[in-house]
Order: structure tokens, then C-alpha cells, then sequence
């Protein structure tokens, strides 16, 4: 008994002569070189098998006494060519019966210069790997057809400095932060199941103040103010479990409101309010802080505006003297660009 173990032990050996590791998650050992055929069980990364001697084969620096067989080397090729047509390696299941796995799922291990030429990675991601990352997507499995995205921020920064065009002289200058309030309603773009495009719209209000000390004696203040309505879309070009980092972009179509102030010896000699409308292209990005508390989170970003020209118009001036036009007065503003930081809130439903 023990001599025909030892017999049919060699004889195993001798047919499987070498091994291969599993590289992917699981692989099917199918009963035939088909992957139409039966499957016979599967294995799972990391499991070590058998591999028939002819898918070893011999190291390049091997001398293959076979090639002067004739006969054994037709059997030979014939053998491979059979099993290997769609890419098997030759293995055998848990009842020592012939089986065939995918020649892409194992690594052979050939103990010689080859080990050089077959990666332990070849995949990027796992092609058999089925498992979702958690936490798993909202009301999975179930595709939610309508998302929403609410933002209210408040900005900062400079303001456009382009006055209006003072008929006296001007000695000093003093400009104070453009502030405002932003909020922006967006929802997802039909047919994204990757959840990234969104598009709505965005209204924002700003803010700012400037002062002039004039060489007559006059001081004069511009209180600038702007209302702004239009269309927003947002993609998430990187996203984490708490965190995304969205580009944006949209155009504002803007009422704008300018007031100067004369005033001498703190008394005011005149005001005039000039008023216009405008188109503000912005470009921006958004980091987001998801989920700080349960469907909440914290937004910062950053904004480019492109103030495009236009005119400003006021009604006729009670004092000639300090106006470039005592009557219905004009003025223009060019082209500028301004930088807006912007910080507050965002709910995703």
C-alpha cells in the first residue's frame, strides 16, 4: 500500500510539476477549457495550485530534448494548443479531476528568469472583485433619480477699483473689502449616474465702500452695490467619503447701484445715485466638507469674476460744479477681473 502511494504520488508529481498563485479576488476552475463550460468550483486570491507541466514548460536557458521527439513534440503542441486556445492553464479540483482556470487569474511560478517578465499586479482593479466600497450610496440599491444641492456662503474680497470719473483732483484714495452673501440651488444632471454634473442657479448680493480726499477741499464716497441672478453648474472632478472638490462655473446677469457722496466739513452737499446692468462670467472651485453633521457640511471656495463693461447713468445734479455732467450724467467701467474667498454652508438631499 505505501509503495502505490509512493508510485502515484511520483506519477502526480510527475504530470504537475508546478504551481501558480490565484491573483485576483475568485476564479472559476471550469471543466473544460470553455468558459461556457460546467464550473467546478472556485478559488479565492492567494490559494496556491497545480499547474500541468506543460503550461511550465522549460526556462529559456533550458535545452527542450523534447524538440527532437518528433512524436512527443506533436502530442506535445497539440496538448497546449487545446487547452490554452482561449488562454487556460491546466489545473485539477478538491476530487483530483482535470479542471481549467484562466490563464490572466494565476501567476505561475517558474522559479527562473520569467519570474521577471510576470507581474503580481497586472490589474489595476480586480476584474472579479465585487464588493462596493462603504459606506454604500443613499437608498442603494435603488438609483436616486433627483439630487439636490443648497449652498449659502458669505465672500470677501477686493473690490474692482474703477471710480466714478471726479472732475477735481484727487490726493487720496481708500478702498474697503467687497463683501456679499451667495446662495445656489443645484440639482443633479439627468442620466449622471456617476452623481458629479450639476446644474441650477446661483444669486449673489455684495458690497463696498471707498473714499477720496479731492484737492478743493471736498471729500466724496462711492457706496457700490450689486444684485445678481443666473445659471451655476458645478462637477465633482475629485470625491472621498468626506470630501469633494468641485469646479464651477456660470454667469450673473447684475443690477448694479452706485452712490457718491460730496460732502465739506462733514456736511453733506450732494448725492447722486447712478445705476446700470451688467454680465459677470465666474469661474470658481469648492472644497467640500461633507456631512459634518448628518446631510450638512462646510463649503470654502474661491471665485474669479470677469467684470465685463458697462455704463452707469444718474438723473441731472443740483450742483454743477462737481459733476462731469450737471444733466443726466454717464459713466463707464472697463473690463476687470476680481478674486472673491468665499466660506459657509451646504445641504445635499
Amino acid at each position: 500500500m505505501i509503495i502505490f502511494l509512493f508510485v502515484f504520488n511520483l506519477l502526480c508529481n510527475n504530470v504537475f510539476a508546478g504551481n501558480g498563485i490565484v491573483l485576483v479576488l475568485e476564479t472559476p476552475l471550469f471543466q473544460r477549457p470553455d468558459v461556457s463550460s460546467k464550473i467546478l468550483g472556485h478559488l479565492r486570491k492567494g490559494e496556491k495550485i497545480y499547474l500541468h507541466d506543460s503550461d511550465i514548460g522549460n526556462a529559456p536557458t533550458e535545452v527542450d530534448f523534447d524538440h527532437y521527439n518528433p512524436q512527443i513534440l506533436e502530442n506535445k503542441l497539440y496538448e497546449i494548443t487545446e487547452q490554452n486556445e482561449q488562454g487556460f492553464f491546466r489545473t485539477t479540483d478538491k476530487h483530483g479531476s482535470d479542471a481549467f482556470v484562466l490563464k490572466g487569474h494565476i501567476k505561475p511560478i517558474y522559479q527562473d528568469d520569467r519570474e521577471y517578465t510576470n507581474s503580481i499586479t497586472p490589474y489595476n482593479k480586480d476584474p472579479t472583485d465585487y464588493r462596493l466600497s462603504e459606506p454604500l450610496p443613499p437608498k442603494y440599491p435603488l438609483y436616486q433619480k433627483n439630487r439636490f444641492k443648497a449652498g449659502l456662503l458669505i465672500s470677501t474680497g477686493a473690490q474692482d477699483q474703477d471710480p466714478y470719473p471726479h472732475v477735481s483732483l484727487v490726493t487720496k484714495e481708500d478702498y474697503s473689502n467687497r463683501n456679499g452673501v451667495k446662495f445656489y440651488y443645484i440639482k443633479n444632471m439627468l442620466n449622471d449616474e456617476t452623481d458629479r454634473f450639476y446644474f441650477g442657479g446661483l444669486f449673489s448680493t455684495n458690497a463696498a465702500t471707498s473714499e477720496r480726499t479731492h484737492a478743493n477741499g471736498y471729500t466724496s464716497a462711492e457706496i457700490n452695490k450689486q444684485v445678481g441672478l443666473g445659471p451655476l453648474m458645478s462637477y465633482d472632478f475629485f470625491r472621498k467619503k468626506n470630501i469633494a472638490i468641485s469646479a464651477i462655473g456660470g454667469i450673473l446677469v447684475t443690477f448694479n447701484q452706485t452712490k457718491v457722496h460730496y460732502k465739506k466739513d462733514d456736511s453733506t452737499f450732494e448725492t447722486r445715485q447712478y445705476t446700470g446692468y451688467s454680465l459677470i462670467p465666474n469661474l470658481g472651485t469648492h472644497l467640500q466638507f461633507k456631512n459634518i453633521i448628518p446631510h450638512l457640511g462646510i463649503v470654502t471656495a474661491i471665485n474669479m469674476e470677469l467684470n465685463l463693461p458697462h455704463f452707469e447713468k444718474s438723473d441731472a445734479a443740483e450742483i454743477p460744479s462737481l459733476w462731469q455732467n450737471p444733466k443726466e450724467d454717464k459713466f463707464s467701467r472697463g473690463l476687470s477681473a476680481t478674486y472673491t474667498f468665499l466660506i459657509g454652508i451646504q445641504t445635499t438631499y
